[in-house]
């Protein structure tokens, strides 16, 4: 028998979480490239990337 507190997760706030986290990932693999990218020499720069 369900309880009658029993928690359901919102499909709106799912999609948003999920959605947040690409944008995320989105923006920190091309920042990290062009940290790391400073970081060597600039001859080297395009094979970092």
């Amino acid at each position: 028998m369900a309880h009658a507190g029993t928690a359901v997760p919102n499909k709106g706030d799912t999609a948003w979480m999920l959605t947040s986290t690409a944008l995320v990932l989105l923006m920190s693999v091309p920042a990290l490239g062009l940290f790391y990218g400073g970081l060597v020499r600039t001859k080297n720069m395009l094979s970092v990337l």
